[in-house]
């Protein structure tokens, strides 16, 4: 994932995930029992605290170098220029968030979803819908 800011036609800066923002960030999309490697790379100028709801992650490199004791977490500070490899397991079934824990980013796009397959929500996100977390 590439973490990093741009601008929208009348909505101005906005905080993105691989150059999108919800709802059209891609999500994770995983099957129970997966072991989910995600590289998280901050390309902006600011900050970016990545936290994972309903898992923890493990912690395995930072710029390209393993971690002799890698630790494991629920967020992460990513600071401007920084590279991480986490790994978590599939371990709890349903439709969770994945964001940056600065809850302007967060409002501005930086959101996306750890869907499980076979979970299904009634819920859509989008323009068209009421729905806008």
């Amino acid at each position: 994932m590439e973490l990093n800011i741009g601008m929208n036609t009348g909505e101005g800066m906005v905080f993105q995930i691989n150059n999108d923002i919800l709802p059209k960030t891609a999500p994770i999309q995983v099957t129970e029992g997966d072991i989910v490697k995600v590289r998280l790379k901050n390309t902006g100028m600011l900050n970016h605290h990545m936290h994972f709801h309903g898992h923890r992650f493990q912690v395995a490199a930072k710029n390209g170098k393993t971690l002799e004791n890698p630790v494991v977490k629920d967020l992460l500070n990513i600071k401007p220029g920084q590279t991480y490899e986490i790994y978590f397991k599939a371990n709890n079934a349903g439709e969770w968030l994945f964001h940056c824990h600065d809850n302007n980013h967060a409002n501005r796009g930086m959101v996306t979803i750890l869907d499980y397959k076979y979970v299904y929500s009634p819920f859509k996100l989008g323009e068209d819908t009421k729905n806008k977390p």
